[in-house]
């Protein structure tokens, strides 16, 4: 994965702003546990192509990753508003609603959504 990392840092500077090499730089830093620097190439992304499911879908990887959990749902939601038949996304905002009412100790006020 460091070997992705590097190529795609690589690619960056022949092709500046791509949207789709910080997606893909993001992704690589979120299979190492690398949050905030998933993070930000996330926020690169959708700077560059904030029309792309797939920026904001990066985006909410990392925020869940680093516990940020209703910033997450709102990135999925997002997602969700690009790509509206996106289970991927529809399943993280479950699975995230039920981490959030897990964390309350079964309080019933989950993040329902914007």
């Amino acid at each position: 994965v460091a070997d992705s990392v590097w190529l795609y840092s690589l690619a960056l500077e022949k092709r500046p702003g791509c949207h789709i090499l910080h997606s893909n730089r993001s992704a690589a830093h979120a299979r190492v546990g690398e949050w905030a620097k998933a993070l930000e190439d996330a926020d690169q992304c959708v700077r560059q192509n904030s029309s792309w499911a797939r920026g904001y879908s990066r985006r909410a990887s990392a925020l869940e990753g680093m516990g940020k959990l209703t910033d997450a749902i709102t990135a999925h939601e997002k997602v969700l508003s690009l790509d509206a038949g996106n289970t991927a996304s529809q399943q993280a905002i479950a699975g995230l609603n039920d981490k959030i009412l897990a964390k309350q100790g079964g309080a019933e006020d989950a993040y329902q959504g914007s």
